[in-house]
């Protein structure tokens, strides 16, 4: 499909796309057809509302059209398709799409609702260090130390494993030897010892 794009025309890429839909996963195919019209957005929204009528409950279309639909500017229809998911995806698919609209909000909406939708899924789910490490992620993309530097000193204080702990510690003093002065990275090191101690 990918070669009839890129060197055949609308009529060959359709004809191999319909041929390929009765031997393969559809899902699949319907998903990888939107990544082939991503510069076509007609053709991209027809594939992703038809995939969205035909594979219900499934959270990888459900990240595929929030994510047409804010790169497009289309807020409206991005909270009325979040609404929607609320009630067809299981909790743990809905944190993962959570996750997706605040990382997009990053990229093509508010830095602000981006933050917003983190300390949110956060507030509920504080163990989350999977969603620390992306919330920090984004931050640094974002490039305000102050804002990292509190998000740091809030991980250091969840009851995590030590294993995480660890991680979380490590990535906090590399992140002052970086761009904090003296007394941060002892700041840093202060609570490593404190972490120590206690185990």
């Amino acid at each position: 499909m990918k070669l009839e794009a890129n060197h055949g025309d609308e009529k060959s890429l359709k004809k191999v796309y319909n041929e390929v839909l009765e031997v393969c996963d559809r899902k699949k195919i319907m998903l990888h057809m939107i990544h082939i019209y991503k510069e076509k957005k007609e053709e991209e929204e027809k594939i992703i509302r038809i995939i969205f009528k035909k594979v219900k409950g499934s959270c990888k279309v459900y990240k595929k059209y929030c994510n047409f639909l804010m790169r497009n500017n289309r807020e409206e229809e991005n909270k009325n398709t979040i609404s929607k998911a609320k009630t067809t995806l299981d909790k743990k698919k809905m944190i993962s799409l959570e996750i997706h609209i605040a990382r997009l909000e990053y990229k093509y909406g508010s830095v602000d609702k981006g933050r917003s939708m983190f300390e949110d899924i956060l507030t509920n789910n504080p163990k989350r260090h999977d969603v620390w490490n992306i919330y920090i992620d984004m931050e640094k993309e974002v490039g305000e130390v102050g804002v990292i530097r509190r998000i740091f000193e809030r991980i250091v204080k969840q009851k995590l494993s030590t294993k995480t702990m660890k991680t979380f510690l490590t990535k906090y003093l590399e992140f002052e030897i970086k761009y904090g002065d003296e007394s941060k990275q002892e700041h840093v090191r202060d609570i490593v010892k404190s972490f120590v101690s206690r185990k």
